[in-house]
Formats: C-alpha cells, sequence, structure tokens
C-alpha cells in the first residue's frame, strides 16, 4: 500500500484532526495548514491549527486565520483542543523541535502522526511521511497531495489562496531555484479556482507599517556589510535597533534576501538578536549549500539556497562567526 493509499485509508471516514505549522509561520506553512485544512473539512472532518506561536499580521486576511489557535497563548485551550484527536499533521518542517513547548505535549499522543514536508534529512516521527526536498514548498505539495486523493475539483477560491500564498512566498514569485513546471501548474490551477494573484501579492507585500518601511532603509542604508570583499553579505539588528522601529513579528521576514541582490555576491546572511540568542537566516545562490552551513556551524538547516539557525552567543560574536567561516569558503565562493 503506497503513501496515498494509507491517507485514503486513514481519512475513509470522519475523523477528529489537528494541524500544526512550525514556530513563527511563515506564508508557506500558514498557507498549506489553511489550505490543508478546508479541504479536509469539506470531505467532512473535524479540523483545527495549532500554532506554537504568533504569525505576522500581513497574514490575517487569510481564509481560517482567526480560527487558529496559538499555544504560546492558550495552552491550556491547545489541550482541550487535542482531546480525542485521531489524525495530527505535522506541515511545512520534519522534527518535533521546529514546533518548540508544543513538542512534548503531542509526542506521546496517541493519534496517527502525518507529515507533509519539503525540507531536507527528515526526523521519523510519524506514521505516514509525504517528504520532498525538490519541492518549492509545502503548500504544492499539499495541492499534489490533494489533486492524487481526486480531490483538485473541491478546491475553492479560499482554499486556493491560502496554497498560493504558500508558493509564491516560498518561491520569492516564483523566481527561486525550486520554482519547476509543477509550481507553474499548481499555481495555474489555483488561479482557474478563482485566486487572484494581485490581490494576493497586495495583501501579503503591500500592507507595511511605516515602521517597517523605515526599518528595511535604515538596515540597508546602515547595516549591509560585505565579508571583506569576498562574495558574502549580511544583515544585522539588535534588540535596541529593533525597539527603535517598534519591530513587529514579520518586519524582518525577506531582509537577508537584499544581500543576495548586490552583484557578485553568492551568500547572505541575516542577524537578528532576540532573548539572549541570535536568530539566523541564510541565503545563497547556485550550488553553495547553506543547509549545509546551518547544521553544522549555526544549529540549523532547511534547503539548499535557504536555511536557518540560531546561536547562543551575542550579535557582534555571532557576526565574526559568520564572517570567519565565510573567509574558510573564499575559494568555493569565488569558483563555485
Amino acid at each position: 500500500m503506497n503513501k496515498i493509499e494509507q491517507l485514503q485509508e486513514l481519512l475513509s471516514a470522519p475523523k477528529r484532526v489537528v494541524i500544526i505549522p512550525h514556530m513563527n509561520p511563515d506564508g508557506d506553512a500558514l498557507g498549506s495548514c489553511l489550505g490543508w485544512s478546508q479541504f479536509l473539512t469539506i470531505k467532512g472532518h473535524q479540523c483545527t491549527v495549532i500554532a506554537p506561536n504568533e504569525f505576522p499580521s500581513f497574514y490575517n486576511w487569510m481564509p481560517g486565520s482567526s480560527e487558529i489557535i496559538l499555544h504560546s497563548e492558550s495552552p491550556v485551550t491547545v489541550d482541550t483542543a487535542l482531546e480525542n484527536v485521531d489524525v495530527i499533521f505535522f506541515l511545512d518542517y520534519n522534527d518535533l523541535k521546529r514546533i518548540g513547548d508544543l513538542g512534548p505535549v503531542v509526542e506521546s499522543h496517541p493519534a496517527k502522526f502525518v507529515m507533509i514536508d519539503h525540507h531536507r534529512q527528515p526526523t521519523d516521527f510519524v506514521d505516514i511521511m509525504f517528504s520532498n526536498h525538490d519541492k518549492s514548498s509545502t503548500s504544492e505539495m499539499v495541492f499534489d497531495v490533494i489533486e492524487a486523493l481526486g480531490g483538485k475539483v473541491d478546491i475553492t477560491k479560499e482554499m486556493g489562496e491560502c496554497l498560493y500564498t504558500g508558493i509564491v512566498t516560498d518561491t520569492g514569485s516564483f523566481r527561486f531555484g525550486s520554482t519547476t513546471s509543477e509550481t507553474h501548474y499548481a499555481a495555474a490551477y489555483l488561479l482557474e479556482a478563482g485566486v487572484e494573484p494581485d490581490q494576493v501579492y497586495s495583501k501579503v507585500y503591500d500592507t507595511n507599517s511605516l515602521d517597517r518601511m523605515r526599518l528595511m532603509g535604515y538596515v540597508l542604508a546602515e547595516k549591509l556589510k560585505l565579508v571583506d570583499q569576498i562574495q558574502a553579505a549580511y544583515i544585522s539588528i539588535s534588540e535596541e535597533e529593533q525597539n527603535r522601529f517598534n519591530f513587529q513579528i514579520g518586519d524582518s521576514e525577506g531582509l537577508v534576501n537584499y544581500g543576495l541582490a548586490i552583484n557578485g555576491v553568492k551568500v547572505a546572511g541575516f542577524f537578528r538578536e532576540s532573548d539572549g540568542f541570535v536568530k539566523v537566516s541564510l541565503r545563497s545562490k547556485g550550488d553553495f549549500d547553506v543547509n549545509a552551513l546551518a547544521r553544522v556551524h549555526f544549529n540549523g538547516g532547511g534547503h539548499r539556497n535557504a536555511a536557518g539557525g540560531r546561536l547562543d552567543m551575542t550579535l557582534p560574536e555571532a557576526i565574526a562567526h559568520f564572517e570567519r567561516i565565510m573567509k574558510k569558503f573564499k575559494d568555493e565562493l569565488y569558483f563555485n
């Protein structure tokens, strides 16, 4: 029995379902969870989306987002929601560590576990695993699963908006190397289902606060640095700087990509000070593998060209750590 057949059998009768994205959920995590939840609801299942913590306000427009339960704010409500659950879906991550304090809560739950994810090196903690790191996004994978289940005709405009948001944000508006003909096929079908791409783009990218715009201007003018003429760049932002610009969840999303916009730069880093540690985002062009870099040097992981991690050190120490590592890769950066 293949994975789709296993999933069909699991969902052959109405089930109580919980769907969980990773901590600090982004567009793909939210889009895949909300789209999948709406599909399962149409099929007669009772669904609840539980997020480990808060997500950026510019995703509040997404259909179903107002019904998401936040574990960080309502752990008792989460405990109640998990009672008598039959199936738990883990979307857009492949290790329980990625859901923080919610991990130990669900780890020993008797429900069936199902993963849908596109990151490398999954941890085998589920009963059914859909894992494909060649896919552009988990939202594209959810579309593929829906199609394999024969449910493509059930995709509504609202469901499509969620999945399209996930695809658009995780492909950098279709400009990253993970974008394939299959990605465009999924996007095209979602447009046929009623999604208006200009409206989705505007809701995600054209709703910045004045503080966020000023933060972007500040980091580009003052904080974007090159590593001693090596083909690497980075941006860093301290807690004091975040406070100066009234930093909100999601305000730094996408800033790491500006380093790659510099001619010749192949690796970009973003370092944000946060409660005694430094949050790290890494991006690259071509064959330079920041997933491997993050796993070895930054306590994280991700994709070949997009990864993240954390460092338990000060912001200046984190920057020095990055510069040392980039200088070790000097020849690979120049000749890759």
